[in-house]
């Protein structure tokens, strides 16, 4: 299963959509766009994929990485997309999380701990 088909399967169960055209109809795409990406013939645009990364509460960057990575035809071009996803879990992730913590921190009104887990 690719990444992309893991990818729209999740957005429906978010959504609760029941099949491919109720996901096609949700998206603004045709049955057969949606059928392509199951068959691992296309992709979906980035757009799509940054509303469907979204909502299913996954970083739209990684998403996108992770389908450019897929569509690469070329192996030096999919592994280069591979050591840009690497590289962004490392240095913008944590980064990410740190600022979610925070902001669930001051929502709570708690004061941030001093020692490190």
């Amino acid at each position: 299963m690719t990444y992309a088909q893991k990818l729209i399967d999740e957005y429906k169960k978010v959504l609760k959509l029941r099949n491919d055209s109720e996901l096609a109809e949700a998206l603004g795409v045709s049955r057969a766009c949606v059928s392509r990406w199951r068959s691992g013939l296309g992709y979906p645009e980035p757009r799509l994929a940054w509303e469907m990364a979204e909502a299913i509460g996954q970083s739209p960057g990684e998403v996108m990485m992770n389908i450019e990575a897929e569509r690469a035809t070329k192996l030096k071009n999919s592994r280069a997309w591979v050591q840009v996803r690497n590289l962004y879990a490392k240095t913008c992730l944590p980064k990410q999380i740190r600022q979610k913590k925070q902001y669930i921190r001051d929502r709570l009104g708690l004061q941030p701990s001093t020692t490190r887990t």
